[in-house]
């Protein structure tokens, strides 16, 4: 991102430099780098980034995911749970169903 590490930070700052490189396509292209590059780094590379991600407790697969992962994962609107799309049922949210029981003891 060199000099755009901004957008790392604010999701509702843009400069005119940047508005001119969007413009000109080359904005996009280097924001699709640089995301590909993190999502390597964070899913595949780094033991410390990997271990802080989710795993769905509907499947129970052991691969950790992100709530970056969009659209394939989702977070429970509820309780921030996050999960795989197509294993997702909110009225049987797992975290949500622990906290209410967790509250009623």
């Amino acid at each position: 991102l060199g000099t755009r590490s901004y957008f790392l930070y604010e999701d509702d700052l843009i400069s005119i430099r940047d508005m001119v490189a969007f413009l000109n396509s080359n904005l996009v292209d280097r924001l699709e780098v640089a995301v590909k590059t993190y999502e390597k780094h964070i899913t595949r590379e780094c033991a410390q980034c990997c271990v802080k991600g989710y795993f769905c407790e509907y499947c129970k697969d052991p691969q950790p995911i992100f709530t970056f992962q969009i659209p394939s994962i989702l977070q429970c609107e509820t309780c921030g749970g996050c999960f795989h799309t197509v294993c997702y049922e909110p009225e049987t949210c797992p975290k949500c169903i622990r906290q209410q029981e967790k509250a009623r003891s």
